[in-house]
């Protein structure tokens, strides 16, 4: 019986340190692919399903542009800095 209860607080343990460690993960780790990735959950909250036209225009917000200048990307101005080409 203490054996199972040492079992149990062991788990606990493990389950409190991957929350712990999980509550301080971010989204934006300053990689292009995954700016692409935060623009593509962009579209889809602002547009819906119509989330699947990628197209550059459709950046009036400035979101791709503003995330591409925080990573220090050379060219986060340049409308043509799209997710489907790589840099």
């Amino acid at each position: 019986m203490p054996e199972d209860h040492l079992c149990g607080f062991g788990f606990l343990l493990m389950l409190a340190s991957n929350v712990w460690s999980i509550s301080r993960w971010s989204e934006s780790r300053g990689v292009y692919d995954d700016i692409c990735y935060l623009r593509q959950a962009h579209l889809f909250q602002r547009f819906g399903l119509a989330w699947l036209d990628t197209n550059i225009a459709r950046d009036d917000d400035h979101y791709l542009a503003g995330k591409l200048k925080a990573i220090g990307f050379p060219d986060w101005n340049d409308p043509s800095s799209d997710c489907r080409a790589t840099p």
